[in-house]
């Protein structure tokens, strides 16, 4: 279902960039992003309550951008976008406890995370509630979709684990932009998304577990994305611009299921699951005519 969207979405922006209607964006950008999560001793969330942590920090990706904006009526768009980074650089820790609250560690590794990649799409509608020549306030909604792939890599140890999420649900969306100047304008823009999120993980050299699935995660969450554009119009055609942006994703309790060799899946308590992401794009916005 979720890959189905990315690929309706993608289909749909090539379809309808190249219509000659609306306005085409186009982007490289930057990205560091963050992640954490744990799981208890058992399903109560005691013996301990954090068992196992995994912590990915500031892993790089760099990537590129695509979305487009389609008018309905004077007042109404439609809109989806498409985002794909590949992970270069980064660390991951891994930290088992046998006391509460981080207490008694019983093991810890630090290992490589430059490898992975991480995508975003969404699509939905905006309506233009407030439109005048300095101020405009855009409101809808729609539908969004994130993932990421992560790994713990250790050439001589011969490690190459891996977990991959997705965060997936309705989101609210919010533009205000103000127009200080006929060729300048800042524009801020927020999604709020309430998800559903559903992670596996590929512990290669744990003999015990299953490959390519060792566990699986679902939890419940949501997200809030804001990205600050400042954009410069040099043409009646072409504006460029550059885009900071912050995201952040959280979850609360799920559940943790580890498949085991021997058909077992016992099941364990899903603290949280965390990702913070900061980003920085340069883009270019092309006004498409017939």
């Amino acid at each position: 279902m979720k890959e189905k969207v990315i690929i309706f979405l993608i289909g749909s922006l090539a379809g309808l960039a190249t219509s000659g209607q609306g306005q085409l964006t186009t982007g490289l950008n930057y990205t560091r992003q963050n992640l954490s999560w744990s799981i208890a001793g058992n399903l109560n969330g005691t013996a301990p309550n954090i068992f196992s942590e995994l912590i990915w920090q500031e892993v790089t990706g760099l990537g590129a951008m695509m979305s487009y904006q389609q008018p309905i009526t004077r007042r109404i768009a439609a809109f989806m976008e498409y985002r794909h980074h590949v992970l270069v650089q980064g660390s991951v820790t891994d930290s088992d406890y046998e006391g509460d609250d981080r207490t008694g560690r019983v093991f810890y590794a630090k290992e490589d995370a430059g490898k992975g990649y991480a995508l975003a799409s969404q699509g939905g509608l905006l309506v233009q509630a407030i439109k005048n020549k300095s101020i405009t306030l855009a409101l809808g909604g729609g539908y969004g979709f994130m993932s990421q792939r992560f790994f713990l890599l250790n050439e001589k140890m011969g490690l190459r684990s891996s977990y991959t999420n997705q965060w997936y649900g309705p989101m609210l969306s919010g533009g205000l932009q103000l127009l200080p100047g006929r060729e300048l304008s800042f524009t801020l823009k927020t999604n709020y998304h309430q998800v559903r999120y559903h992670a596996t993980g590929n512990w290669n050299l744990i003999e015990s577990f299953q490959h390519p699935v060792s566990f699986r995660h679902k939890a419940k969450g949501f997200g809030l994305e804001n990205q600050l554009v400042m954009s410069y119009k040099t043409s009646e055609v072409l504006t460029i611009g550059l885009r900071p942006s912050y995201s952040y994703w959280t979850t609360g309790m799920g559940i943790d299921t580890v498949y085991k060799k021997d058909q077992s899946t016992p099941r364990t308590r899903l603290n949280d699951v965390t990702s913070e992401v900061w980003g920085i794009e340069v883009g270019l916005v092309w006004k498409l005519t017939h």
